[in-house]
């Protein structure tokens, strides 16, 4: 009788045992937009609905700023992960698949370390765990690009880096509009769980029945493995130097790859703090969330289906040079009502650096000065005062 149940169990389990979708041309694409999912949506739980929260609770603008710089931290030093991804790694397990189920559990756990700690009075605890979970994250971003560059075709890479990042802005969408709508059903601390079943979710249905085929044969490294990534971390560091600055295109894309571009740089502060500021409900941000990244996710396939056929260099200038046209619209309309951000409560009864000179500039060059500084505090329109969280702009 065990015999015979035993033997039903297992025809139970190969039954229904998840498909490797690495193995097919869809299930390529299909697997690097849910991974990428996954690093969406945290990234727009913690910038979007967490600070949206924290303004609601009254932390100030410098507060949440400082949290959602300390957030990109991670992100800006993710190359040196890169080394510990190769080196530190088993052909058993699959050398980025091993990462990703380990990051991607560990982004579980930060989540459920982060909940019951509160930012408002403790922001110093709750901003080191989110950070500690963006370094899982971001290691999570070099495993899937390291296994990208694997296992897609030359003729899939366009595609499929359309839908990676059009899956990161959807994770977005769920993990901060997404959230906003949620939290008056479910209150703010549940929806901490929605977001870390998320990605559990998605670790259970794509990473774990993986099969990674295992690499070319790696030479034996002397000394420690801890040596080894020094070694690695080294010799890129030494590599990327030099193309930085091999050639006068190689060294201006620096500062294009320090700077934001237009409306990326805009959405920033938009979905957030601006949105609070300006008196949008819950509702009406995220919905304003799922707009954008809606929009955002359809034209990263775009561009992607777009640079498989009309070239890299030309897509990429067409949509670069897009971007700046929302940023002189929003800048327009900001001056149109007479507000930029951040309003201070103490700017209702005194005039801004900026607006009390404005009668003086009359040069265009002036005007537009004055039209893209976004981030000074100017008077409220004349008659009202700061606007408080229930108002809405005129």
């Amino acid at each position: 009788m065990p015999s015979l149940t035993s033997r039903r169990s297992q025809r139970t389990f190969s039954a229904v045992r998840l498909p490797d979708l690495l193995a097919s041309r869809r299930g390529r694409l299909a697997a690097f937009f849910l991974l990428y999912l996954t690093e969406g949506i945290p990234a727009g739980f913690t910038a979007t609905a967490v600070a949206t929260q924290m303004r609601r609770q009254g932390l100030q603008p410098a507060a949440i700023g400082a949290f959602i710089g300390a957030l990109y931290v991670p992100w800006a030093i993710k190359w040196a992960f890169g080394p510990f991804v190769d080196v530190l790694s088993s052909d058993r397990w699959g050398r980025r698949r091993m990462w990703i189920l380990f990051t991607q559990t560990m982004m579980v756990v930060t989540l459920l370390a982060a909940m019951p700690v509160s930012f408002t009075t403790r922001l110093w605890l709750f901003t080191a765990i989110i950070l500690v979970h963006n370094v899982f994250s971001a290691t999570q971003d070099v495993a899937i690009d390291a296994l990208a560059v694997n296992v897609l075709r030359g003729d899939e890479r366009g595609l499929a880096n359309g839908l990676m990042f059009g899956g990161n802005y959807v994770g977005n969408a769920i993990g901060g509009s997404g959230v906003l709508l949620l939290t008056p059903l479910i209150g703010f601390k549940a929806t901490f769980l929605f977001v870390a079943a998320a990605i559990a979710l998605v670790t259970l249905l794509v990473p774990a029945p993986m099969r990674e085929l295992p690499g070319p044969p790696r030479l034996a490294a002397n000394g420690s493995r801890l040596r080894a990534v020094g070694k690695e971390l080294g010799r890129f560091v030494r590599d990327t130097g030099k193309a930085f600055v091999g050639s006068r295109a190689a060294f201006i894309a620096i500062f294009l790859a320090l700077l934001p571009m237009g409306g990326y740089a805009l959405s920033l502060s938009l979905q957030s703090n601006l949105a609070v500021e300006l008196g949008l409900d819950d509702r009406r941000i995220g919905l304003l969330g799922l707009g954008s990244t809606a929009l955002s996710a359809g034209f990263c396939v775009l561009g992607g289906w777009l640079s498989d056929r009309l070239g890299r260099r030309r897509t990429l200038a067409t949509f670069i040079v897009g971007t700046t046209l929302p940023t002189f619209a929003m800048a327009i309309a900001k001056h149109r009502f007479g507000w930029i951000m951040p309003i201070s409560p103490q700017a209702a009864g005194r005039r801004s650096t900026w607006t009390s000179r404005r009668r003086r500039w009359r040069r265009p060059s002036s005007r537009r000065t004055w039209l893209c500084a976004t981030w000074c505090t100017p008077t409220p329109p004349r008659g009202k005062g700061a606007p408080s969280n229930g108002g809405d702009i005129p």
